[in-house]
């Protein structure tokens, strides 16, 4: 920057050397050599302005992130027909004494001891491609916009109505349809919080009384990797998938493989 390697009158090769001049040259500070300090001082912070006005933003600001491509033709049961190892389990409630749901999947889904047959879970976490739907390696990082990454878990069973007041945060009590809402894009309603309470990004599909889908996002903020939960139930067993937020557009998809996985589950034992 010009303004940076010299300054008019000053004899001076830097404005640093100019505005220390002052306290390096005999005699007093006059009146007139406080305002030509000033004045470069003016000059050095506009100098900075501009120059980082110029800087590259970083490129996560610049592109948007894309969803992941998802292979249409991809079946969430294909694994049932080719693979030959299996383990079956008992998936059981501890709200509802005494249930216990006997399951049958493809050993490829499981870690470890949880391959064993016969043994009784409360919950069970799987992780999957997005693309395809077939089994990741045991516990990958977290999914973060643009992985080929999804997990879901299997859980006791809650009443939608109640997920979607609980994602909104309860606001003193207020019930679900005190909650502003308006469609919002891939056939989702989207719910806004309450001024004075801690942003949630919430949205559903299908009516209040009974929405099929729940999905609650962190906020999007420049230059963070944000994620959602989304929430449904398949034969009275909860499923929460966890994706990275710019996945939304393909919520419908990931929902629809993942209920048909449960169901392959329970129909083929």
């Amino acid at each position: 920057m010009t303004l940076l390697t010299g300054f008019p009158g000053t004899g001076k090769t830097t404005l640093l050397n100019y505005l220390m001049l002052g306290s390096r040259s005999p005699g007093r500070l006059t009146i007139s050599r406080v305002r030509e300090m000033i004045r470069a001082a003016i000059a050095i912070a506009i100098a900075i302005a501009i120059a980082s006005f110029h800087l590259p933003m970083p490129a996560s600001a610049e592109q948007p992130r894309e969803p992941t491509p998802i292979d249409q033709s991809a079946d969430a049961c294909a694994l049932w027909e080719s693979e030959r190892d299996f383990t079956s389990f008992f998936f059981e409630s501890r709200l509802e004494e005494g249930k216990r749901v006997p399951m049958r999947m493809p050993s490829a889904y499981f870690c470890g001891n949880e391959r064993r047959d016969g043994l009784t879970h409360v919950s069970q976490l799987f992780w999957v491609r997005l693309s395809d739907f077939t089994p990741l390696s045991c516990s990958p990082s977290e999914p973060s916009a643009g992985s080929d990454a999804m997990s879901f878990l299997l859980s006791d069973h809650i009443p939608q109505p109640d997920k979607l007041r609980v994602s909104l945060g309860g606001h003193r009590g207020a019930p679900v349809e005190t909650y502003e809402s308006a469609p919002w894009q891939y056939g989702l309603t989207r719910y806004f919080s309450y001024p004075n309470q801690r942003r949630r990004d919430v949205y559903t599909f299908d009516s209040i009384e009974s929405p099929s889908v729940v999905l609650r996002c962190h906020p999007e903020v420049a230059g963070t990797r944000s994620s959602c939960k989304m929430l449904l139930e398949v034969e009275n067993i909860d499923v929460t998938i966890r994706i990275a937020r710019s996945e939304l557009k393909n919520w419908k998809i990931i929902e629809g493989r993942a209920r048909k996985f449960i169901s392959c589950g329970l129909e083929k034992n």
